[in-house]
């Protein structure tokens, strides 16, 4: 067995010009309610040429918003 037989490839993407509100958004409408928070893999995030910048999780984002 290989990763890419077990692998997720149908993960949301942004780029890095996104708001942490326009991700939160993403997540919820791709998750589904607030539970995402435990079940989302986190989105994917794409630099202005397209290549992998790197990969936004939930608790990123609520690490950031609570300051810590």
């Amino acid at each position: 067995m290989k990763a890419r037989d077990i692998m997720v490839s149908d993960v949301p993407v942004i780029t890095t010009k996104a708001t942490v509100a326009q991700a939160v958004q993403m997540l919820k409408d791709n998750y589904g309610d607030e539970s995402f928070i435990n079940a989302a893999p986190g989105l994917v995030v794409l630099s202005e040429r397209g290549g992998l910048a790197g990969i936004l999780t939930p608790l990123s984002v609520i690490t950031a918003l609570s300051g810590t």
